[in-house]
């Protein structure tokens, strides 16, 4: 185990240092980190709107719930895209 362990450490980790040295994909990367928040609520409110449940769904349709559910995910995650 040891060695493989070697290798790995010989091997991927300057080409893992490299590439996390790189200035483009730092950037990418912390701007998505950024973004994770705003990801996180658009999906909770997608999953909560989208409960396949029919007594849930004819819920959310008489109550026009749904479709007030559904502007969280527009103005998050489809404004993102």
């Amino acid at each position: 185990m040891n060695t493989f362990i070697d290798f790995m450490e010989k091997r991927f980790i300057p080409v893992a240092n490299k590439i996390s040295e790189n200035r483009y994909l730092k950037s990418v990367s912390t701007g998505s980190m950024a973004l994770l928040g705003v990801i996180m609520v658009g999906s909770i409110f997608t999953v909560i709107a989208s409960f396949s449940w029919e007594p849930y769904q004819n819920f959310l349709t008489s109550t026009q719930l749904g479709t007030l559910l559904n502007y969280v995910p527009d103005f998050t995650i489809d404004l993102l895209a």
